[in-house]
């Protein structure tokens, strides 16, 4: 990133720090970041440089934080907990984890991107990288952690991707592909994506309340 760029960023991020930031606040520098195109991680970056994170404080959260937090999106009805053997595990049901991906701009679980990104060459990776000004090298794990820390939208990146490899991955799938646009393919391919069923620990995980894990 540009470096005047980042400090101007800083400078606005760290007055908002001077007594907590507000909604309003938020959402001023959320559109900021927007403009600036500073990704979701690099805005981690900067808020650890400048000692509010992981919290306010600049430290970890105590395990009492953590549960009050936990605690209140449950009272909510936002989250529901639940013990698989030796782990808890939060549940986010189907009806409210798609208004809340569309609002986050997250299209995908964690596993279920790094799972289509497996199909994408690593040059096109590196194209869907660079389309965003970051300008980065290496193996096709690192590239995919940019990929998904940066919020990058998998259809931005299946854009990238030649219309006859589409074909041949949407009929690897079992996809309508013949007479289809390019944009209806990729549409496809992610709502198939979605609707997998993700694996952990050998099981196979089902159901309305099946977005839960690292985003």
């Amino acid at each position: 990133m540009n470096a005047k760029t980042v400090d101007l960023y800083k400078t606005v991020l760290e007055a908002a720090w001077e007594d907590s930031v507000n909604a309003s606040e938020f959402r001023l520098l959320e559109r900021l970041r927007l403009k600036l195109e500073i990704t979701r991680r690099d805005h981690r970056i900067i808020e650890l440089q400048l000692g509010k994170l992981p919290s306010e404080r600049g430290a970890l959260h105590t395990a009492k934080e953590v549960n009050e937090a936990n605690g209140h999106l449950e009272r909510m009805g936002l989250v529901l907990r639940a013990r698989l053997k030796d782990e808890h595990i939060y549940c986010v049901p189907d009806e409210l984890a798609i208004p809340l991906r569309q609002l986050l701009k997250i299209e995908l679980q964690t596993p279920a991107y790094l799972n289509l990104l497996k199909n994408v060459q690593v040059s096109t990776m590196k194209s869907a990288l660079e389309a965003s000004n970051q300008l980065f090298t290496g193996a096709r794990e690192f590239l995919a952690s940019r990929l998904i820390d940066s919020y990058k939208s998998p259809k931005a990146v299946l854009k990238l991707v030649e219309d006859d490899q589409l074909r041949a991955w949407a009929r690897n799938l079992s996809l309508p592909n013949s007479d289809s646009s390019k944009d209806a393919l990729i549409r496809r391919i992610v709502s198939f994506t979605i609707r997998r069923p993700l694996r952990r620990s050998g099981k196979v995980f089902r159901g309305r309340s099946n977005w839960w894990g690292s985003t």
